[in-house]
């Protein structure tokens, strides 16, 4: 009875999923959540919200992802883990594959323009997908001029254009990376 958002990937999955809880929190929006950690800006590690928002992070241990029924999902990366239940990066793509072929027509997928199995996951999909990365064909791209500087703001830009920038409380630019997915999303 929810819209549901999934964030999935290796790795990054908590971090994303507490940040975009924290924003849709902080906007009054007032979501239902499921975070594999504690996080103590958004009360604990779930939540059960009154607004319509179901934000979730879809963990690919024994594909346990492919139960969840998502309207919006995240890809943050896909690399070789969890490999007690796969036989390797070619069974973990095929699982995020299952898992990106849940979503309806009128959904979306954001996805990382530089992983190396984007199509492999996104390429048949008839719901709109959308990239995110530090690449400049990225649709979303995400730029950090100093990522241990943390007085340099991080740089989000959509189709060129400069959408959004902002000083990064953790440095790093898969922190900056995590928090672009999250705004986007």
């Amino acid at each position: 009875g929810r819209t549901g958002v999934a964030i999935a990937g290796t790795h990054g999955k908590s971090t994303t999923t507490s940040l975009l809880s924290h924003v849709l929190i902080s906007c009054g929006l007032d979501p239902s959540l499921i975070v594999g950690a504690e996080c103590k800006q958004i009360g604990g590690g779930w939540r059960v919200g009154a607004g319509d928002l179901l934000v979730a992070e879809a963990c690919e241990y024994d594909r346990s992802f492919c139960y969840f029924h998502p309207e919006h999902a995240v890809i943050l990366n896909i690399e070789e883990d969890h490999l007690d239940m796969y036989k390797g990066i070619d069974d973990i793509v095929e699982a995020f594959a299952d898992f990106t072929r849940l979503l309806p027509r009128d959904g979306s997928l954001l996805v990382n323009h530089e992983m190396p199995h984007r199509l492999a996951v996104s390429g048949a999909l008839h719901c709109a997908v959308e990239t995110i990365g530090f690449a400049p064909q990225a649709d979303w791209r995400v730029q950090m001029d100093s990522p241990t500087d943390l007085s340099t703001p991080a740089l989000l830009y959509n189709k060129g254009k400069l959408v959004a920038a902002w000083a990064s409380a953790l440095p790093g630019e898969h922190m900056a990376y995590n928090a672009a997915v999250a705004a986007v999303t």
